[in-house]
């Protein structure tokens, strides 16, 4: 058993470490760096790492850096949210990928096993 740990406070078992050839992978083929628990979330992370996570895709893709302010919900209501959404739709129409922002599902991604090539439920 490993452990994650981030700027955060707490730390984080990792269930598994696999290669990068298991790794579950996107629809492009880029393998993912991390897959998250739903069920994890609401007791061990905040909402604002979550859209740290999409955000880094969408800057990623476009090979972009960002720097957010804490507390940016002072200047607008659901700034970060808005922001995110917006980069994820950017990145989906600069490279081509609809599945980088889809409408029904903004910030979700259909992932597949590196194994066996399935679709993760």
């Amino acid at each position: 058993m490993a452990k994650e740990s981030s700027y955060s406070p707490e730390d984080r078992l990792l269930r598994a470490i696999l290669g990068i050839q298991d790794m579950p992978y996107l629809q492009d083929g880029r393998p993912v760096d991390m897959v998250f628990n739903p069920l994890g979330v609401p007791s061990r992370m905040n909402v604002g790492q979550i859209f740290e996570c999409s955000l880094g895709l969408a800057g990623g893709m476009l090979n972009r850096h960002y720097r957010i302010a804490p507390f940016d919900e002072r200047y607008e209501q659901e700034a970060l949210r808005k922001l995110v959404f917006s980069e994820l739709y950017e990145a989906s129409k600069q490279t081509s990928n609809p599945w980088i922002f889809e409408p029904e599902y903004p910030g979700k991604s259909r992932i597949f096993d590196g194994r066996t090539g399935d679709s993760c439920q």
